[in-house]
């Protein structure tokens, strides 16, 4: 921590940034979702609906999302890689206990949900974040945490549904 007040007063920025976490729940941007699928086709369809079928077919969805990550990776950089970490680790601890602080409650049972992955990717999104921006490397400060959370969001997913990397995922990252 380079800034004498935020050093001075880090266990109340602390407290500050775990409600702006919790709140950061609560506020939802809608943005597009671009999927792409392949229709499958048979000959008993007709030549030409069956040829058709190797086209891509293009699905453009809005989705609602949360400003959580910005807020974690804001963290990082504001309170360091240790501070951070420790942080969310609160954060996650307090959640899995039952408070609801997760975007679907909270509880120990909260890695049932699809988007677990996401959500143990944030101490890790706060540290790296922090770790890059005291070296002075401020793009990796914002594309490492970014790409690390994504990753793991996206894994849990292929775990959660039990299935192999389908097209729509793979163009959603």
């Amino acid at each position: 921590m380079k800034y004498i007040p935020v050093y001075q007063f880090r266990w109340l920025i602390v407290i500050f940034l775990l409600a702006l976490i919790y709140f950061s729940n609560l506020v939802y941007f809608e943005l597009p979702f671009i999927g792409v699928k392949f229709l499958k086709r048979t000959l008993d369809d007709g030549l030409y609906q069956y040829l058709t079928g190797f086209f891509p077919r293009f699905d453009i969805s809005f989705f609602a999302y949360n400003v959580q990550t910005l807020i974690v990776w804001s963290t990082g950089i504001i309170l360091g890689s240790r501070i951070a970490l420790i942080t969310l680790l609160i954060y996650l601890s307090l959640g899995f206990l039952g408070l609801p602080l997760f975007a679907f409650g909270g509880g120990f049972d909260y890695f049932k949900e699809p988007t677990f992955g996401y959500l143990i990717s944030l101490p890790l999104n706060a540290y790296l974040a922090g770790y890059f921006f005291e070296r002075g490397k401020k793009y990796f400060a914002v594309l490492f945490p970014i790409i690390c959370t994504h990753l793991l969001g996206i894994i849990y997913l292929l775990i959660f549904n039990n299935s192999f990397l389908d097209f729509t995922w793979h163009l959603s990252f």
